[in-house]
């Protein structure tokens, strides 16, 4: 996030420009885990086979509602309601911008987001 913020206040030192910041959201998170793989992974960071077990159970069951021994795939989608666009703009003459199409869906422009558990609004307060 410091670095994200680093490098637009050095852009925005430049005469004359501005800064799109785009906020993507993607769904089903989960979906994204192959818990088997996961597992097998902290196993050889040497997790306790207890624990886990724990997590497999919890991913498998809990979050997906799916048996062990179904089918994982790999899924990221793209959340286009959830992502958000902000423009960060110091300069004297504003215009206005025109919105991100994603699936053509507009991108919903913000004065102000929730990033990674930090607030923040247009002016970088």
């Amino acid at each position: 996030m410091t670095t994200t913020l680093h490098l637009s206040l050095t852009h925005l030192d430049n005469k004359d420009t501005y800064v799109r910041m785009l906020f993507i959201d993607f769904s089903s998170a989960f979906n994204t885990i192959i818990p088997q793989h996961l597992i097998e992974k902290l196993s050889l960071l040497g997790l306790n086979t207890s624990l886990c077990n724990w997590i497999l159970d919890f991913l498998t069951d809990f979050l997906t509602g799916r048996p062990h021994n179904a089918q994982f795939e790999p899924l990221v989608e793209l959340n286009v309601d959830k992502t958000k666009e902000m423009v960060v703009d110091f300069r004297k003459e504003q215009s206005d911008h025109s919105p991100l199409f994603i699936d053509g869906s507009p991108v919903e422009i913000v004065k102000s987001t929730k990033f990674l558990g930090v607030h923040l609004a247009e002016n970088f307060t």
